[in-house]
């Protein structure tokens, strides 16, 4: 990563993982950055947002902006409202650009595929994890077409091997696995990453553990957590942190947290 005048923007940064991204990068590359560097952290729910922002304001004495952005990525008009509040007008020189596109839902996981069988909750579930992330990633490369660019989907093992009764889930991580090394393949010179964070301690494990409709599946998250082998969020994100300083990866890849 260079040193620089950097906009970062954080989707899903009020909780989880993507408020552990934004942690890490207090600690790291953000402190290297150049006064008025801009932050944009992106979610539906505004106090938890506030409270990633504290942790960043805390950790860092820069003079940057941090905007916080509340958006239901489901629902179409409240994307095509915030788009233009994540393009700055005029056009600041910004030297580099890292997207992490980590917000998302896993669904129903007491469903199977087949149980699926009502348009708008379908619908709803793409707009939220696949429709809305291409049409503001798009967006925002675009409106920055000169700068450099990094963009980063937060992807999972369940991209490339199904998880039982989380089929949308599994399709959706496809998708933009799919589309990111499509974006690098039109546009060589945009860095994109899939990164697998690992079983992580967050509410999305805990779904899983307790209302998942395979067994199996519950049963793997119990041993994760029994055996203290479920993976602190924040210690994910500095692996992918890394990666991304040393700046080696193989654009458009698909990297797991145990890769590294």
């Amino acid at each position: 990563m260079s040193v620089g005048k950097n906009l970062f923007i954080v989707t899903g940064a009020s909780r989880g993982f993507g408020q552990a991204i934004a942690e890490v990068l207090s600690d790291t590359i953000l402190k290297k950055s150049a006064d008025d560097s801009k932050v944009i952290l992106l979610a539906r729910n505004y106090e938890g947002l506030k409270h990633t922002e504290a942790i960043i304001r805390k950790k860092i004495k820069l003079n940057i902006t941090i905007d916080n952005l509340c958006c239901d990525l489901s629902k179409p008009e409240e994307v095509e409202a915030i788009i233009p509040k994540m393009l700055v007008s005029p056009v600041i020189s910004f030297d580099n650009i890292y997207f992490f596109n980590n917000a998302g839902c896993i669904g129903d996981v007491s469903k199977s595929l087949i149980d699926y069988n009502n348009y708008p909750e379908i619908q709803n579930y793409f707009n939220t994890n696949v429709v809305s992330a291409i049409l503001i990633i798009s967006k925002v490369c675009n409106y920055y077409y000169n700068v450099k660019k990094y963009v980063i989907q937060i992807s999972s093992l369940a991209a490339i091997k199904p998880l039982r009764y989380s089929g949308l889930y599994c399709c959706a991580k496809a998708s933009m696995d799919m589309f990111m090394k499509s974006l690098n393949f039109d546009i060589p010179c945009i860095r994109t990453l899939n990164y697998a964070p690992g079983p992580m301690d967050t509410d999305m494990a805990k779904e899983l553990l307790c209302n998942s409709g395979d067994n199996e599946t519950k049963k793997i998250f119990e041993n994760l957590y029994n055996d203290k082998k479920i993976i602190d969020p924040r210690d994910s994100a500095k692996k992918l942190i890394t990666l991304l300083e040393q700046d080696k990866f193989l654009s458009g890849s698909h990297i797991d947290f145990y890769e590294i």
